[in-house]
């Protein structure tokens, strides 16, 4: 049985690290722990950034992370965040969208994408807490793709 990554979880300081196998890129692990590192590193920069006051180049940062992985939850919900500090509400959207595609629990961002919604004069999503359960968010954001097009 091949299995894609084994997840270890340290308790006492909650920082959880991720083993690949060698099959994930065809290289060693290591040269796969090494690109989940860069994008840690990537998005902690991208904080600073905007602590900075400097969006764009968190921004850039972000758009780097993303490129190395696609599917870090973090990295799509930090970037929603900046499109919304930018009053970009259509990127906000599109990016916290994505994050509850990858992370369907995440009761933050789904509140946060609510009120990018009622920005864009959207139907505002149900706050109902039975809502916020996998997969009801995800079937919600189906239905509004299917309605858009």
């Amino acid at each position: 049985m091949k299995l894609r990554i084994a997840l270890l979880e340290n308790t006492t300081s909650f920082y959880k690290d991720a083993l690949f196998s060698p099959r994930l890129l065809g290289g060693v692990p290591t040269s796969d722990r090494d690109r989940r590192e860069n994008v840690v590193s990537l998005v902690f920069q991208a904080q600073q950034k905007v602590s900075q006051g400097k969006t764009d180049e968190a921004l850039e940062k972000l758009d780097k992370a993303l490129q190395l992985d696609e599917y870090s939850a973090n990295a799509w919900m930090l970037k929603g965040s900046i499109k919304y500090l930018k009053k970009d509400y259509s990127g906000a959207k599109l990016a916290w969208e994505q994050t509850l595609k990858l992370d369907p629990y995440n009761k933050a961002v789904y509140k946060y994408l609510n009120t990018a919604y009622k920005m864009l004069n959207m139907e505002p999503l149900a706050e109902d807490p039975a809502a916020l359960r996998y997969p009801a968010s995800t079937v919600e954001l189906s239905k509004r793709n299917r309605k858009t097009k």
